[in-house]
């Protein structure tokens, strides 16, 4: 529990007491705030309430829903307000299509009637196409010809049934016989797209009000990331909102500076800001020349698109202290974010490192280690001293610029 607390709580209820929510939908809105409960060691709602203001009396309403409670009784309430709030939220959806293994639900049977809406990992894909095919033929033959622009050899689905179950299967235009291929002979490109079109193409009355979709990009064809994109749009003007957390180039040219929020990564927080019209104004002669994509992997929107991670295991804690107050200070000036992983003791080599945090390894452009740093006593944090001690102490260490690879910077041995 203390863990998940902590994964909770921006570094954990010693240096975070409470999270606070703000939703905003049109004139309706929804607040919350989370604080921690000793006795029983878990996180509690301190209170939330359901808004909705009046151009009429000019007058915000904020009926109370929960206090000091472990869970919400939003789904409960009869007040109208709170109940307009509830049926918004509901509307609001995130989906997560990263599996395509084997073992991936939407590859094995499913009950033939789970098929009222498309769940958030698509696996009940095979009955919702189902359904879409017998009520809602021509939005399902959008998906089957959108499938056929980036898989040009596919020809149709091939959803066997029994009194029970279905299962997705789909036929390949030149197989004379008809016997079809399991969902296991698609690529994992095609099977991610397969489920973000049926998502994006059926029918709008279906359609969540707000869609939040992680990474679409991961596994797909250049080519099916235009496509993707086009059906975004299509969706977007129908009505919907479409939430996507994205990062390659392709995807980000294929849209205008007005849909974009960048997240970038200062003081130890995550900030969100639009690329608003005053950005795009000092930016008026570049765009004039550039996309989006290419704005960003040039790090003129920000969100650190080329940021060096470097992983800094150390010995002890005087070490830590090093890292802390003056090595990661001196690195955010070349764009480069260090931190250092807690509870790491002695025997630190990159080879036990990556043994015991092989994930965060992985998010990592390099790792180093740092050890038999002894004289802290009485440094302080300015550059001049802290390059002396980066050039005795650090290694492996690779800076990149914003806009192009910067010579090794200073006192480094990289």
């Amino acid at each position: 529990m203390e863990e998940q607390r902590r994964g909770f709580l921006h570094f954990g209820s010693s240096t975070t007491d409470e999270i606070s929510i703000s939703l905003t939908l049109k004139r309706n809105k929804y607040f919350a705030r989370f604080i921690k409960d000793n006795e029983n060691d878990i996180l509690i709602i301190n209170s939330d309430f359901a808004g909705f203001y009046s151009q009429i009396s000019e007058i915000d309403y904020n009926p109370s829903i929960s206090y000091n409670s472990s869970e919400s009784d939003i789904k409960n309430s009869i007040k109208p307000i709170v109940v307009k709030s509830r049926d918004y939220l509901k509307q609001c959806k995130l989906y997560h299509f990263h599996d395509t293994s084997e073992k991936a639900k939407f590859k094995s049977p499913q009950d033939i009637d789970n098929n009222d809406f498309l769940w958030s990992d698509a696996g009940n894909l095979a009955p919702f196409l189902l359904g879409l095919k017998k009520d809602f033929n021509d939005d399902y033959q959008n998906i089957v010809q959108a499938v056929q622009t980036v898989a040009p050899y596919f020809h149709d689905f091939d959803l066997k049934k029994d009194n029970k179950d279905v299962l997705l299967r789909w036929q390949h235009k030149n197989d004379l016989e008809g016997a079809g291929f399991s969902a296991n002979n698609l690529s994992d490109g095609t099977a991610k797209f397969i489920c973000m079109v049926t998502l994006f193409l059926q029918p709008k009355d279906m359609h969540p009000k707000t869609i939040v979709l992680d990474e679409p990009e991961i596994g797909l064809h250049l080519d099916a990331l235009t496509v993707l994109s086009e059906i975004i749009k299509a969706v977007v003007n129908d009505g919907s909102q479409v939430i996507i957390s994205t990062q390659p180039v392709t995807l980000a040219n294929c849209f205008e500076p007005d849909d974009f929020i960048v997240v970038d990564y200062e003081n130890d927080e995550f900030k969100f800001e639009r690329f608003g019209k005053d950005k795009q104004e000092a930016l008026k002669e570049w765009f004039e020349n550039y996309q989006m994509g290419t704005t960003w992997e040039e790090n003129l929107l920000g969100g650190y698109a080329k940021m060096t991670r470097l992983l800094i295991p150390v010995e002890g804690k005087s070490e830590r202290k090093f890292v802390d107050q003056i090595l990661k200070l001196y690195l955010s000036d070349f764009n480069v974010y260090a931190y250092n992983p807690q509870g790491m003791k002695s025997n630190i080599s990159v080879d036990r490192v990556s043994e015991k945090l092989n994930s965060l390894i992985h998010n990592c452009d390099f790792v180093t280690t740092l050890y038999e740093f002894n004289d802290l006593e009485g440094v302080n944090n300015s550059k001049e001293i802290s390059s002396q001690r980066i050039g005795k102490n650090a290694k492996y260490i690779k800076i990149q610029n914003a806009l192009k690879i910067r010579e090794e910077c200073q006192g480094f041995n990289a």
